[in-house]
Formats: C-alpha cells, structure tokens, sequence
C-alpha cells in the first residue's frame, strides 16, 4: 500500500467515526432540569430528555450514553428582569401551562428571571389551591392576591375584564417594589428560551421599551375620546402601529421610561374616561393597549416587528389543556391541577359573576351593595398574533 492510500484511509475513517458520534449524540438534547417532578424517583438533577420544549424521562438513551454526553447549557445566562402575569378563573389554565413552560427553561438560564403572579379571581373551592400549589412548588417566585380595595369599582374583573385598568397598576406596583427590568406576559402566551435570555437586549436597544406591533394602527383600535383626556390630535397618530398589549417590556431604572410611559399609562388606568371612555369596546378600543401605544409613540418608541420575530407568541390560550394533559401523562404535572376538572367554560364564568362570593378574592363591590344580577360578559375571543 502507498503512503497516499494510507493517508486515504486514514482520513475515511477519522470521517465515519465523527460521523456516527455525532449522529449519537445529536439524536437528542441532554440538559440537567432542576428538579423531577416524576413522584416515582426522588432524585433531583436527573438527567432528561428534551422532546420539544417539554423535560420528559429518557427512555430512549441507555445510561452510557448519557454519561458520555457531558452538560452544557447552550443558552448562557442573561441580566435578571421581572416577569409580571395575571389571571382570573377563565385563564387559569392557560396561566398554569405558561408557568411550566417556563420553569422548563429555568435550567437553561444561569440566572432566571423572576416570576410575579397576581390572581384576578380565581374560584376559591376548584382553583384556589392550584395557584397555591403552583407557588409552593417554586413554578412562581410571588403569587400576589390583586388588591381590589385600592383601587376603582369599573377594574372588578367580572364586569367587562374590569376594563383592563389593572393591568397599568401592576406594572406600577412592581416598578416601584422591584424595579429594573420588567415583562409583562399575557397568561396566554408562548414563549421560548431565545426570547427569555434575548428580551432584556430588546429593551435596551429601544431605549427602555420594547413591545412587538399588534393588528391594525391607531386609528382603528382607539376611540378619539382617549386623545381628548390627553389632549392631542388623533391625526397626528393616526397611521402609528399598535403595539402589543400582550406582552412588552420596560426598564424602570431609565426615570423617562417611568415619567413618559410607566406612570401616565397608570393615571390613565385610574380614569375610566381615558382607558375606557363612553362609546368605547373591543370593537372600536383597546383600552390598556391604546393607551400604552399612544405613550410610546409619544416618546419616540414604534413597534415594527411582530411577535413572531422575536420568538414569541399572543393568544395561545385554546392549546393550553391538551398541553398539561400530555404532562400529566408523563408524571410532570403537579396537582392539584385545571385538568383535574372540566375544561372552564363561558356558563362557568357567568356562574361565578352571579355567585361573587364564590370568588378569591371578594369583589370591592359585593360589600357595597345586596346582591344583584351580572350580565355574562362574552369571552375575550381575540387571537391576534402579529
């Protein structure tokens, strides 16, 4: 045999050995969880499989294998934040589905962001107890029961979502009690790990905000009697995308961000004549949304891209129990849990606006008054995405 065949052969096999170990190994992602949730083995830091987005029990690699593959987190660690969400009893589920997305990324992110819940209202016999679990086990950092009391009548949350003014004052709240960073997210979205470690860089480079568009602009999803509280031309915004209500982001060190945007967007909250002037609806305003698009177009900031372009997306609320069903199914699902019932329903929510003292926490407005009839409020059947 010549040296040049040698050498041939030499290099044709180095090529197939690399070839079929990496085939091996990149079969599929080792990662280290944080903790099982699998009941039937108490060792933490087991080591697991990622199928999608979901931690599930190897049962396709032999231990060999798995030794053989040494950890490495492949998304480094990112400046903390603060994730603020909400729900009442019509969104639990989806809540409770975006609390273990997260906590699945939780062992990709050397540094995790932390997670504020606030509970809306929830029913205080069959749900109750799943936000008290859900904290226990350390899928949130704070679970906050909304104040009510502080705050005005038209926010009860059983009257038109209580026109989505509480939302402006949890963000207030935890710009004062945190500070830094913050996210607010929809219980209803979906979010993945390049987003979470990439979000605080999105703030940053837009000066302290950071929202993706919404549909349409201004001029369609905002009743002209806002402009009026603020006294402003609506043709000037007119054209000006909406931003996204659903999820965005701000940075309460930055003192403009708190004076231009964090804290007129609260008053206007407080103000039924700007978040939800007379004449106004779903159809023709977006109350919170509006009002945070009018203030950051205000102060310089657009939202151009959409949800999807930053990994991200709005609306997923429909695949929330099909999603802790399969969970369940693999023994990673705490309980109790939403599906440990029937799927909630538009008649339940009437039921619990008809019966307030079935809800935690007791509306402001029950202790006022005998009670009295509530009208159902129809289901917010948004899916925009954009």
């Amino acid at each position: 045999m010549s040296f040049v065949q040698y050498i041939f052969f030499v290099c044709l096999f180095v090529f197939c050995f690399f070839s079929s170990w990496e085939v091996q190994t990149r079969s599929k992602k080792i990662m280290i969880c944080p903790t099982t949730i699998n009941k039937d083995i108490a060792i933490q830091g087991q080591r697991i499989v990622i199928e999608g987005t979901s931690c599930v029990i190897s049962t396709t690699i032999d231990d060999i294998k798995l030794r053989q593959t040494p950890f490495s987190s492949t998304i480094p660690s990112g400046p903390p934040y603060t994730i603020i969400t909400a729900a009442s009893a019509n969104h639990l589920c989806a809540l409770e589905n975006l609390l273990y997305t997260l906590y699945d990324y939780r062992a990709q992110m050397a540094n995790f962001p932390r997670v504020v819940v606030y509970n809306l209202g929830v029913n205080e016999t069959s749900q109750l107890g799943v936000l008290t679990q859900l904290h226990n086990n350390g899928l949130m950092d704070e679970l906050i029961t909304f104040d009510y009391e502080k705050y005005p009548d038209f926010w009860d949350i059983s009257k038109n979502a209580g026109e989505y003014g509480w939302k402006t004052a949890m963000v207030h709240e935890q710009s004062q009690r945190h500070g830094g960073l913050m996210v607010w997210m929809d219980a209803g979205n979906q979010v993945s790990a390049k987003f979470l470690y990439h979000v605080p860089t999105y703030i940053a480079e837009g000066d302290g905000f950071w929202s993706p568009r919404s549909a349409y602009t201004m001029s369609h999803y905002t009743h002209p009697a806002m402009f009026d509280y603020f006294h402003e031309d609506p043709e000037l915004f007119a054209h000006q995308i909406n931003c996204n209500g659903a999820i965005f982001g701000l940075d309460a060190r930055n003192q403009t961000i708190v004076d231009t945007i964090i804290e007129p967007w609260y008053q206007c909250g407080l103000d039924q004549n700007c978040i939800a002037p007379i004449g106004s609806s779903r159809k023709n305003h977006r109350q919170d949304q509006a009002a945070l698009t009018y203030l950051a177009n205000k102060s310089g900031h657009t939202c151009r891209w959409s949800a999807r372009f930053f990994k991200v997306h709005t609306h997923r609320d429909i695949a929330c129990r099909a999603t802790l069903l399969e969970r369940d199914a693999q023994h990673l699902l705490y309980h109790p849990s939403t599906v440990d019932h029937s799927p909630w329903t538009p008649s339940d929510t009437f039921d619990l606006n008809n019966h307030p003292h079935w809800r935690y926490p007791l509306p402001k407005s029950t202790l006022n008054r005998p009670s009295s009839f509530l009208h159902l409020q129809q289901e917010d059947s948004n899916t925009e995405d954009e």
